[in-house]
């Protein structure tokens, strides 16, 4: 924190070097006002009023950093923007906010590092950090969470602890309080860990030749199959090991679902062969029973190794 504030100072420094070989006349009459020490300016009315050491500060409305005593490079645009950030330079608290609309952050005390642009933007947020928010009310609740991004009017309205969390939309995330690693696009979300809510999407129509999305280890979402040649080895016909198979023929029935293995109420449809026609095919020509290497319809899952269902 310390070296990011030496770096703003070296370059305020410069900017200060720069204004002192620059021509005394100035280019708009009457000159622009409101340059004060360490580098603040302040425009409007009790702008800055309890500033003390806070250098790098930007207050452009009425009471915006009304309170800021030792808080350094914030801006804040608007009535009442910032109007309770207090700062402390050696701890970089309350420090490198930008807030821009009536009311924006107003609450802020300690927070560092937070982006709040619209009317009411994280306005009750005190000591959150690094907090984006982007719309009218959006991350309106939020007191102490910190790396949440919010983008669309009242987008994470009631999140007040949850850290980071993204919600994208009018409204998105609104079911969020204190859960953390949330995504919410276009959906109110879930005050769930770790959870994807993304609407429009479940019942939605799409073309004959779309392709199932998969999600890899690494979280990365695609269409390639892992059926493409291109992640297999050894290759080769089946030969024999496919006969009782083709020899099969081939029924459409209506499942029952009894048991605790299938959701209640419900059927589904199969254009398979039935279970005891596979078995009774594999003994009738001394053939293993392929229904023990894949997913069979007579249990809903695989079977254990070497085990038969007749």
């Amino acid at each position: 924190m310390k070296n990011r504030h030496t770096i703003f100072t070296t370059v305020l420094f410069l900017i200060g070097c720069f204004g002192l070989l620059a021509p005394k006349a100035f280019g708009v009459v009457p000159p622009p006002d409101g340059g004060y020490p360490g580098f603040n300016t302040a425009e409007g009315q009790n702008a800055l009023f309890g500033l003390t050491t806070g250098i790098g500060n930007t207050a452009v409305g009425w009471f915006s950093l009304f309170s800021n005593t030792d808080g350094s490079f914030n801006t804040a645009v608007g009535a009442g923007a910032l109007l309770f950030n207090i700062g402390n330079q050696t701890s970089g608290q309350g420090s490198g906010n930008t807030a821009v609309g009536i009311a924006a952050l107003l609450n802020n005390t300690t927070g560092a590092d937070n982006t709040a642009t619209g009317t009411n933007a994280l306005l009750n947020n005190t000591t959150g950090n690094a907090n984006t928010a982007s719309g009218t009310a959006a991350l309106f609740l939020n007191t102490t969470g910190s790396s949440n991004i919010a983008i669309g009017r009242s987008a994470l309205l009631s999140n007040t602890s949850g850290n980071f969390n993204i919600a994208i939309g009018e409204g998105a995330g609104s079911a969020i309080t204190n859960a953390f690693n949330c995504i919410a696009i276009g959906h109110q979300g879930a005050n769930v860990n770790q959870s994807c809510f993304i609407g429009n999407v479940r019942s939605a129509l799409v073309a004959p030749d779309a392709m199932p999305v998969l999600i890899d280890s690494a979280g990365k979402l695609g269409t390639t199959s892992g059926s493409s040649r291109g992640f297999k080895e050894e290759i080769k016909p089946m030969n024999q090991a496919s006969e009782a198979i083709l020899a099969l023929k081939p029924v459409t029935f209506q499942q029952e679902n009894r048991g605790v293995e299938l959701q209640i109420g419900r059927t589904r449809k199969s254009d398979c062969p039935t279970a005891e026609r596979v078995s009774n095919h594999s003994r009738a020509t001394g053939q293993r029973d392929p229904c023990t290497d894949c997913h069979c319809e007579r249990t809903g899952r695989p079977n254990p190794e070497g085990a038969r269902a007749d």
